[in-house]
């Protein structure tokens, strides 16, 4: 394996084990907790304005929600996005598939601190008539980084 690959495969590991750590320690902050830290609010702010410029079909809004790189864990494949542009095409290829706006079902911080939040959420897809397409349940990993709050990681089931 080349070294570029290595370095790939470790960050992912450590990826999938921070995502899987915030479903194995839910205990350690209790809900009301959680909501209150520092980090809950410019998190879920980043998660309403990434739904938003997405139902907008605004890409460069949706994109500017990311930090990158990025981690999408989806599909039974785990991508590491580098930059914006490999995700240019997602909301046209939706399109294609008849989607036609999403929704937030559920929007939770599962735990967080000053700069980070691991939020569970079930986003709703929806296409012609409002006719439900798909329910699916997140995690999303939101960070503060160079005074920038985006999304490093997230993992769809």
């Amino acid at each position: 394996m080349s070294a570029s690959g290595r370095v790939l495969t470790s960050l992912l590991g450590a990826t999938g084990a921070l995502l899987l750590s915030s479903c194995a320690n839910l205990e350690t902050q209790s809900a009301s907790a959680a909501q209150a830290c520092a980090a809950a609010q410019p998190a879920t702010e980043v998660l309403e304005t990434l739904i938003d410029r997405f139902n907008a079909r605004d890409v460069a809004g949706w994109d500017a929600t990311f930090h990158y790189p990025h981690v999408l864990l989806a599909g039974g494949r785990t991508r590491m996005f580098d930059d914006p542009s490999q995700q240019a095409n997602t909301i046209d290829n939706l399109l294609e598939q008849g989607w036609r706006r999403s929704a937030w079902e559920d929007l939770r911080v599962l735990q967080c601190s000053d700069d980070k939040a691991h939020m569970a959420a079930t986003f709703l897809r929806y296409g012609e008539g409002d006719t439900l397409i798909s329910r699916t349940p997140a995690l999303f990993t939101v960070e503060r980084r160079n005074e920038k709050w985006g999304v490093t990681a997230r993992s769809m089931l």
